[in-house]
């Protein structure tokens, strides 16, 4: 759904004309969504843009990491392996 579609649902909640459950119910649109429109919307500072879709691909995409908290976490697994003595967490993990 496109924010203008967002706004759209939630325009006539704003002017005070439906509830949430009313709209949630004609539109069939499940409740927590108009809430959550209405949240971002008034967070959003009653902007339009705060309705556009929000992008999750940096938490989902595999390789999310800079290559250098790459390298930590590589490091520090190589050191958490090591059988010398007893094992230790580096300070810097």
């Amino acid at each position: 759904m496109k924010a203008i579609q967002r706004y759209e649902l939630i325009r006539s909640i704003l002017k005070g004309e439906k509830t949430p459950k009313q709209v949630s119910e004609e539109k069939e649109v499940p409740l927590s969504n108009i809430y959550r429109y209405l949240k971002r919307f008034r967070e959003g500072g009653e902007e339009m843009e705060s309705l556009a879709s929000i992008s999750h691909a940096n938490q989902s995409h595999p390789n999310w990491l800079t290559r250098e908290d790459r390298n930590k976490v590589i490091q520090c697994k190589l050191q958490l392996q090591a059988p010398a003595s007893p094992p230790k967490f580096p300070a810097n993990c």
